[in-house]
């Protein structure tokens, strides 16, 4: 499958309601809620915009089907953290891996660190294939707290401290 990766514009915003949602509760933090023109303006200027961000689009026939963002850049040290959304109908198909491989053949870091959910093996495998190493386990705040109720389900990649949802996250680096 083809795919273009370029600078996301404001205008491609408003394309990502319509892409597919995530079944499953636990990757819902991934689909895109945003609907109005004021909440566009919002995400583009949070992950785009940032000052300690730079993010880019992946397309596939003109659509925008996924971004990928280094963020907390540290100038100094040319050290940056990966983030990385899919359309859920683009997953699974080696788009990611292959795109992901471009952007980092010329990302002007020096180490790129990502933390993937303990229950994304989809994701981390292709993290292995584009030669990041695992360093370990951490937890941390689940961005979707509305998963409380079912966390009971997955005891392996959640735990809650005072109502509060933390998820199991495998903490990855590369050095470029």
């Amino acid at each position: 499958m083809d795919f273009e990766i370029r600078k996301i514009l404001k205008e491609d915003v408003a394309t990502m309601t319509k892409w597919g949602r995530f079944s499953d509760s636990r990757y819902h933090h991934f689909n895109f809620y945003y609907e109005t023109p004021e909440e566009f303006d919002r995400w583009y200027q949070e992950k785009v915009q940032g000052f300690f961000t730079r993010t880019v689009g992946v397309f596939h026939h003109e659509n925008l089907i996924a971004f990928i963002s280094f963020k907390k850049i540290n100038p100094l040290t040319r050290n940056a953290e990966l983030g990385v959304i899919f359309d859920s109908n683009y997953v699974s198909m080696g788009i990611g891996t292959r795109a992901l491989g471009e952007i980092l053949k010329e990302a002007p870091y020096k180490r790129v660190t990502l933390y993937v959910s303990s229950f994304n093996v989809r994701a981390y495998r292709s993290y292995l294939k584009l030669g990041f190493r695992p360093l370990g386990e951490v937890f941390k705040v689940f961005e979707n707290q509305m998963i409380l109720e079912e966390v009971s389900r997955y005891p392996e990649d959640f735990l809650v401290k005072k109502g509060v949802v933390y998820g199991k996250y495998l903490k990855m680096n590369k050095k470029l």
